[in-house]
């Protein structure tokens, strides 16, 4: 039986399938440069990072937060010195964070949240893969849920 942050995790990843079109999830969202350069053309990862009891509970229920890492990144088509195709790029990644920032706000994740937050981001990211080069963003993304104790 799945349990409830399992469920949070696969709701995330169909939000930012639903709102990012043409993105296609990576293996690896711990480690950025060990997907496949295919993966990360236009890719997105969504890593569990630390939780925290927020020291409530209600009943039988108690009260959950934990921070996610959403990675989304992006291919440069061009050589890394042309300042156009850069901007282009970077442009992009900036309107996909600012898309998945507003569903994020308007979500439960079906019904599995009480509150969720992109409460903060890294800015944007160049990663030198030897052969090709990318930009990157790091979004924490704070849920809280309830779960029963019982």
């Amino acid at each position: 039986m799945p349990v409830k942050i399992e469920d949070i995790h696969t709701e995330l990843c169909n939000l930012i399938e639903t709102e990012l079109v043409g993105y296609k999830r990576f293996p690896n969202p711990y480690q950025i440069d060990a997907n496949t350069f295919i993966h990360m053309t236009k890719g997105y990862g969504v890593a569990v990072g630390p939780g925290v009891d927020t020291e409530r509970t209600l009943g039988c229920t108690s009260f959950y937060e934990r921070v996610f890492t959403v990675v989304l990144v992006n291919k440069m088509t061009k050589l890394q010195n042309d300042t156009g195709s850069r901007e282009l790029v970077e442009r992009d990644l900036l309107v996909d964070h600012d898309t998945l920032r507003k569903a994020i706000y308007k979500t439960t994740l079906d019904g599995n949240c009480i509150k969720a937050t992109l409460s903060s981001d890294n800015g944007v990211q160049f990663i030198d893969a030897d052969l090709q080069k990318f930009l990157a963003m790091e979004l924490s993304v704070t849920i809280e849920y309830q779960d029963a104790v019982t």
